[in-house]
């Protein structure tokens, strides 16, 4: 399998909000499609690319003035997977904190993409196996076998497998619960995706018993303490100091948390 990157930007160096206001010559001028290949690069592109701020790379839409510069861009991972010969697997694979997302150009045919030797069920056939619907597989393996496809688009002829393949995020994940007694350490589990809303989050007291306990509301410690960050980094110990004081003196307390990983 080999994979690469590739995408697309669009920038433009315009003007600020105090040229504009004064009225001047000033006009947005848009950038230099060679440096946005620059940045992206050929098949074999980068993760990042940095983009320099001056007037050398985008001129000087209006001279003595404070610029900006803002852009768009996509991103794209497509991999490549192929199985050349009968009873081997074409195989997906992205890694441990990725799915498998969208499919593109699936061919279970002959090696020359001769239309009247190409399964018609091969994209429907592969988005199954790789559940791309569901974005549930981090790797995924598609058997060059006629009973994948749901049958032989032409028989005794040797048929090849390929496809690209996009790697994306998982799907947002449903609420989440967390729940230690005091002096325990709570962990907001995420995996490779971030903490990304803090729904509920409580200190009270354990059980049933004592009148006059009360609730405190520590969504906020929460907050500020877990959002946005990613798998096991949001740790707390469930103590009267760090949750802002006793809401039940002499008892024992508990700290529950539910949350969403995004």
């Amino acid at each position: 399998m080999s994979a690469y990157r590739r995408g697309a930007l669009l920038a433009h160096a315009c003007c600020s909000q105090a040229c504009r206001h004064a009225r001047t010559a000033c006009a947005c001028r848009r950038a230099l499609a060679g440096h946005a290949w620059r940045c992206i690069g050929s098949v074999s592109a980068k993760a990042s690319a940095p983009v320099p701020v001056n007037n050398e790379v985008f001129y000087n839409p209006c001279p003595g003035v404070l610029k900006k510069l803002t852009f768009s861009w996509e991103c794209d991972y497509p991999g490549f997977a192929a199985a050349p010969t009968g009873g081997q697997v074409a195989r997906a694979s992205c890694g441990s904190c990725l799915r498998v997302g969208n499919i593109i150009k699936p061919v279970y045919g002959k090696l020359d993409h001769n239309p009247s030797c190409n399964s018609s069920q091969s994209y429907s056939a592969i988005n199954t196996v790789c559940d791309t619907a569901g974005r549930s597989k981090g790797t995924c393996d598609v058997s060059n076998s006629p009973s994948t496809f749901g049958g032989d688009p032409c028989n005794n002829v040797a048929k090849y497998v390929h496809y690209n393949y996009a790697c994306v995020f998982p799907p947002v994940s449903s609420e989440r619960a967390a729940e230690v007694l005091e002096n325990q350490n709570l962990s907001l589990q995420c995996g490779c995706q971030r903490v990304r809303e803090i729904w509920e989050a409580r200190w009270q007291k354990n059980g049933a018993g004592k009148d006059g306990c009360g609730v405190r509301d520590v969504n906020s410690v929460f907050t500020s303490l877990c959002l946005d960050r990613y798998g096991t980094a949001c740790t707390l110990n469930a103590t009267n100091a760090n949750l802002g004081g006793d809401p039940c003196v002499g008892e024992q307390k508990k700290l529950s948390v539910k949350y969403r990983c995004i």
